[in-house]
């Protein structure tokens, strides 16, 4: 077993990262591309268990600056059902932990479902300390959130094609094998290769 901050995957472990996320929360659906913009942003930090080459738990770092000092925020904390109860979650915030020290001195800060019995024990004997306080979220969507993800979209396509040829494929990608991996709606992703010449 071996904790690491993922660079580069196989397909097999996009499907194990997507299993993870979907243990995570059913209402996510984590796609290539969400994979390709942590993996793209140079303030994430997407760290792995890897088992025979499987991806078994990850979680991620994603640092920030702000007036009042840098923070950093954890996220997506999970460990494979099948490999609970063996301490792996807490060796992997240990090793997140330990890599969050770089950005020293540092605020961390994570969300943890009060039905994460668990998990709400180890981030507390981890050090990490109850904060009182009311938590908001908002989702905007809008004309300018569609471009970014046009954007993205493109993004992604290139960095697929350029995977494919380091991989040595070098078939021509079809809409059809983008849309496929991506998880995006075939007709969204014809207009972007178009828009993109490829």
């Amino acid at each position: 077993m071996e904790i690491q901050e993922l660079q580069d995957y196989t397909q097999t472990q996009f499907e194990d990262l997507k299993q993870l996320i979907s243990e995570l929360s059913a209402r996510v659906n984590f796609t290539l591309t969400d994979l390709m913009l942590v993996l793209k942003d140079s303030n994430c930090h997407l760290y792995v268990i890897i088992e025979s080459e499987r991806i078994i738990g990850c979680a991620t770092l994603c640092v920030f600056h702000s007036p009042t000092g840098t923070k950093a925020s954890i996220e997506d904390v999970v460990v494979s059902s099948a490999y609970r109860g063996q301490h792996l979650g807490k060796q992997l915030m240990e090793y997140v932990l330990e890599q969050a020290k770089a950005y020293a001195p540092i605020e961390l800060h994570l969300t943890s479902n009060p039905m994460r019995v668990a998990a709400n024990k180890l981030y507390q004997s981890l050090g990490f300390q109850k904060k009182e306080t009311n938590c908001y979220q908002m989702m905007i969507t809008d004309e300018a959130s569609s471009t970014t993800g046009n954007d993205a979209l493109k993004q992604s396509i290139t960095y697929l094609i350029g995977k494919e040829r380091a991989e040595g494929n070098l078939e021509p990608v079809t809409p059809l094998f983008v849309s496929r991996m991506l998880n995006v709606p075939l007709d969204e992703v014809e207009k972007c290769m178009k828009e993109m010449g490829v």
